[in-house]
C-alpha cells in the first residue's frame, strides 16, 4: 500500500507524526520562511532508515545586484528571508550535515541546482 501527502510548505508540519519512507522536495526551498527550521521538518517527515532527496536552485550572489543580492547575502548571512531568495552554493548542505541523518550525498553538477539526499 502506497501513502502520500502532495501539499503545501506550511501544511507539513501536521504530517510528522506518521513518518514516510521517502519525502522528495523540488524547487520550492526558497518559499520557506526559515531554512534551518525547513530542513528540521523534512528530516522529521522521514521515518526510520527512510530517504530524503530535495532538490534546489542555489545562487551566486556575486553574480547579482540591487535588492536581489541584498536579499540573498540576508539570508545566507544572517539567517533573515525577505522575499523568496535562493540559498548560496552549498548553504542547504550544511544545514542537513548538522541534522540526524546516517548518510548524505550532494550532487553540485549543475550550475545554480544542488540535488541533496540523505538517508535517516
Amino acid at each position: 500500500p502506497i501513502d502520500f501527502s502532495l501539499g503545501y510548505l506550511e501544511d507539513a508540519q501536521r504530517l510528522t507524526n506518521a513518518p514516510f519512507d521517502i519525502v522528495f522536495c523540488r524547487a520550492c526551498w526558497n518559499y520557506c520562511q526559515s531554512d534551518g527550521n525547513f530542513a528540521r521538518l523534512l528530516v522529521n517527515l522521514v521515518g526510520e532508515r527512510g530517504i530524503g532527496c530535495i532538490k534546489l536552485n542555489t545562487s551566486d550572489c556575486s553574480q547579482r545586484h540591487g535588492l536581489r543580492r541584498v536579499q540573498e547575502l540576508l539570508n545566507d548571512r544572517l539567517s533573515r528571508k525577505i522575499g523568496h531568495p535562493h540559498p548560496g552554493p552549498g548553504r542547504v548542505v550544511g544545514l542537513f550535515a548538522q541534522l540526524p541523518v546516517r548518510s548524505l550525498y550532494v550532487d553540485f553538477s549543475h550550475r545554480g541546482w544542488e540535488t541533496i539526499g540523505f538517508v535517516k
